[in-house]
């Protein structure tokens, strides 16, 4: 999709809301926030594709034949040179559960393989035509076969991650992970950035124009309102120019997972938006992570 295309459809433009969007609108538009977002999704895409011309990735589709067939369903995997196992770290894309596809992070593989970790990127459908429940089970479908496959594919630990809403969703798969395991490899650390952990402000906004929550729907998706205990360690990352929604609730979200025992920590990213964080040097630099990777050297183009 061109970065434009992409851009307006990001900050509801493309919505059928035009020029009327509303203040709240805007205030849960994070391209009202960005510097240059199409600028920046172009670049991401760009270096995703160059990627797989250099080094083509392994796709593989769930196993559920009904599953296979739901647009943009299975995974994509980046694995590093010479023998396993490695540990991988499942990424889920955001676009506000309605854009984007599993090659809009394939650009975020190279740092990993460099430090010999693998990276898979995770499809799932995208609303209206999928609800958020679908969509969580394309997500744990894609670790089914990821877990069942892991010793043909050299894969050992893992670590499930997320930008904005694949954030929510991946915490919502590491919540129904820890009462049912899926397959051989637990879930081993939570990487989220820039997440949406309540999802009833955004009833009221254009947002919610293809996703159709009542108040019940959205408090039901909603990490923040939900039991987190038996969670694994959780990596919070917000951007320093991210709307201010997305601060408060990284905040509340780590007071949540605080009571309820379980280990986070939070980084507020500087100088970038809700699109850069992506490419912050320190995104993945955590102390206390397994899947950890060093402050990159790659600077972020706001221009």
């Amino acid at each position: 999709m061109p970065g434009d295309v992409l851009g307006e459809r990001l900050d509801g433009r493309c919505c059928g809301r035009g020029a009327s969007m509303t203040p709240l609108d805007r205030a849960w538009s994070p391209s009202q926030f960005a510097r240059a977002p199409e600028t920046t999704l172009a670049d991401q895409q760009r270096r995703g594709r160059a990627l797989c011309r250099e080094r083509a990735p392994l796709s593989r589709a769930p196993l559920s034949r009904a599953l296979a067939q739901v647009a943009d369903s299975g995974f994509d995997l980046f694995v590093p040179e010479g023998d396993g196992p490695w540990p991988v770290v499942a990424f889920i894309h955001g676009g506000y559960w309605q854009h984007l596809d599993r090659s809009a992070v394939h650009f975020m593989a190279p740092p990993f393989l460099e430090r010999g970790i693998a990276f898979a990127s995770l499809g799932y459908g995208l609303a209206p035509t999928s609800t958020l429940a679908a969509m969580e089970d394309h997500c744990i479908a894609s670790l089914e076969v990821l877990s069942r496959e892991a010793p043909a594919l050299g894969l050992g630990a893992l670590a499930l991650g997320g930008h904005s809403a694949g954030a929510q969703l991946a915490c919502r798969v590491a919540m129904r992970a820890a009462k049912a395991p899926v397959g051989r490899l637990s879930i081993e650390e939570l990487h989220l950035v820039s997440g949406v952990f309540d999802l009833r402000p955004l009833i009221s906004t254009y947002v919610n124009d293809a996703l159709g929550l009542d108040e019940d729907a959205a408090r039901a998706a909603s990490p923040l309102l939900s039991p987190l205990g038996g969670l694994p360690p959780v990596f919070l990352s917000v951007a320093e120019e991210d709307p201010p929604g997305f601060h408060a609730q990284a905040e509340a979200f780590c007071r949540a997972l605080e009571a309820q025992g379980v280990a986070v920590s939070l980084a507020r990213r500087p100088d970038c938006d809700h699109f850069t964080i992506l490419d912050h040097p320190s995104l993945f630099c955590w102390p206390r992570s397994r899947f950890a990777i060093p402050r990159s050297t790659r600077q972020i183009d706001h221009d």
